[in-house]
């Protein structure tokens, strides 16, 4: 039975991986038989996994409130609105703004997974005759992408700290009357550099090309 209020996991771990704690996932579908059948399809990922369940579009902002999500799955046809509408939700919210998103849909028009590329999904899934193996692979996909947007982060992250500490320590050694020209110098330049390419960079990972089916 689906939660009203809250996000419930569900723990599956078929085997343990390289992660050091579950892939999170999300899945949101109004129908309870698909979320149970996608459920036991992502039985088959080889690394463990933790489920949260959500039938409506109205909780998605609480649920991405309260976990970070390495993935999300969404329904295209929801009661109320479409999963294009959560995409957009997703993309906007502080914490999942970079979460990959895979649509899925019983509808296999084309302008439904054009629609879906443009905002930014990583893959389109058609329900009919999806198997595990489809599923895992887009999983899989989409997992990297989480774990290469986090190293990508932590790396420049340390470049940019280092580069600061660098510039604090050269002001501290120049003469009082130096120091406002260090601040114009070509560290400086680097360091405003540097966070535009992280940024740039940022943004064209969370864009993707859609694979196609």
């Amino acid at each position: 039975m689906m939660m009203a209020h809250a996000v419930e996991l569900y723990v599956d771990t078929p085997q343990l991986g390289a992660l050091t704690r579950p892939v999170r996932v999300l899945i949101v579908d109004y129908c309870d038989f698909d979320r149970l059948r996608l459920r036991k399809l992502i039985q088959d990922y080889e690394q463990p996994v933790e489920i949260a369940e959500l039938d409506r579009l109205c909780e998605l902002d609480r649920a991405l409130d309260q976990v970070t999500f390495d993935v999300i799955l969404i329904d295209y046809q929801l009661p109320v609105g479409t999963g294009l509408d959560a995409v957009q939700t997703i993309r906007t919210h502080p914490l999942n703004a970079d979460c990959p998103t895979l649509m899925i849909a019983g509808d296999d028009r084309p302008e439904i997974s054009e629609m879906a590329r443009v905002e930014g999904c990583r893959d389109f899934l058609h329900k009919d005759g999806l198997t595990a193996d489809r599923l895992c692979t887009a999983l899989r996909s989409a997992v990297s992408q989480t774990q290469d947007l986090n190293a990508f982060s932590t790396k420049s992250g340390r470049r940019l700290e280092h580069d600061i500490s660098q510039l604090v320590h050269e002001m501290r050694n120049r003469p009082v009357d130096n120091k406002r020209a260090a601040l114009k110098s070509w560290k400086t330049a680097q360091i405003i550099a540097l966070w535009a390419e992280l940024e740039t960079d940022k943004i064209t990972k969370v864009r993707p090309q859609l694979r196609p089916s």
